[in-house]
């Protein structure tokens, strides 16, 4: 039902809005999306780095929408754009790959039970904990790499990076401290938060930084 009303829906913005060009979008990300379901999402990383591709693709759907009217844009304000966006995706991406192993991690008992072979499975609960705190401290780097050539930080890019990196940094100190298969439950919920915040204050970090630039 969700397929058919977001086909119809997604057929209809592009009639609209003339962009019958960019229609195989839509199947092209429902057909991976139900290989994903019956072939590989008891396998090891390959099912969960597809979520996590099409989820960071969702993001740089209006950049393709919209690009014409992009390209038209002055030289500076187009690559602020596409760095903004590319930035954005990059890291939803990563959050929801992080999220997808530690979801994982929670469900090992009953993916042993019917024979799936996800990577806390395969290579164990460390090794999983370990990928997990990459990914994670690789968003914080990406963070601050754009954040150093800010200027001293006003109260409301103070305000952007506490709401999304403290609870980041929260996540990877709860994931160091779990050590059995449930905690990773409460884990999973803090992460979708934490994708939520990211979802907000992200964007508004960059225009922020955007701004002061000039």
């Amino acid at each position: 039902t969700l397929l058919v009303l977001a086909a119809t829906i997604s057929v209809s913005l592009a009639y609209r809005f003339d962009k019958l060009k960019f229609i195989w979008i839509y199947p092209a990300a429902a057909g991976l999306l139900i290989i994903y379901s019956i072939w590989l999402k008891k396998t090891t990383l390959t099912g969960n780095v597809l979520i996590a591709v099409l989820c960071g693709a969702v993001l740089l759907i209006p950049l393709v929408a919209e690009s014409t009217s992009v390209f038209r844009l002055p030289m500076v304000i187009k690559q602020s754009v596409y760095k903004n966006f590319i930035i954005c995706s990059v890291i939803a991406g990563l959050l929801t790959l992080s999220r997808e192993i530690v979801k994982d991690i929670e469900d090992v008992p009953g993916d042993q039970a019917a024979g799936a072979m996800t990577l806390p499975i395969r290579l164990g609960l460390a090794f999983s904990k370990n990928v997990v705190y990459l990914l994670l401290i690789s968003i914080l780097v990406l963070i601050f790499f754009w954040v150093g050539i800010i200027p001293p930080l006003s109260i409301s890019i103070s305000g952007v990076l506490v709401g999304f990196l403290l609870p980041l940094l929260y996540v990877i100190y709860s994931i160091y401290r779990a050590r059995q298969y449930k905690e990773f439950h409460q884990i999973s919920t803090y992460l979708k938060l934490t994708m939520v915040s990211g979802m907000i204050l992200l964007p508004m970090l960059l225009y922020y930084q955007d701004t002061w630039n000039g």
